[in-house]
Order: C-alpha cells, then structure tokens, then sequence
C-alpha cells in the first residue's frame, strides 16, 4: 500500500493558479527557475515543494505567499503620487 498525506490549502492553491495561468510547465520552470522534473511531480501530485520553489514559482504568477490573517500594511500616504506599486495578488495560506 503506498504512503497518502494531506494535500495542504497552500499546495492545491499553488496548482490551481498554475492552472490558472495557462503558462506551460516549461516556461514557469524557467522563469521561476525551478527544476522542470521537480515542478512536474509537484504538478502531478507525487511530491511537495519547498517554501523557497513555491516563492519563486508565486513570484513568476505575480502572487505573493504570505501566512493566513497575515494583514498587509498600508502606507500612511496612498495615493496617485506615492509611487506605490501595484498590488499583488495573494494566497491565503
């Protein structure tokens, strides 16, 4: 009988977005410079990734892993000409 574990929040969100983007396997391996062979048994379900690959790969997708409840802090002059860069998208981990 082979080894079952729990698919995290974090991990189904990380495929879902995956999916989401459209983007091949191959360019999100070479944009995010994790390993092709890594990033398809993540894909496929046959391995995790480590919180620094699961970065690099959110980063490539333009969303940000961050802890659940975890607020973001807003600066104390928002506007048009507080050069604030636009948002990321987010997991909720």
């Amino acid at each position: 009988m082979g080894k079952t574990r729990e698919i995290t929040r974090l991990e189904a969100q990380l495929r879902q977005a995956m999916a989401d983007s459209g983007m091949a396997q191959k360019e999100l391996s070479v944009l995010s410079g994790v390993d092709p062979g890594q990033l398809s048994r993540f894909t496929k379900g046959e391995r995790t990734l480590t919180l620094r690959s699961a970065e690099k790969i959110a980063s490539v997708l333009g969303l940000e892993l961050r802890p659940k409840g975890a607020r973001i802090a807003k600066p104390r002059h928002a506007g048009p000409s507080s050069g604030q860069a636009r948002a990321k998208s987010s997991f909720l981990t």
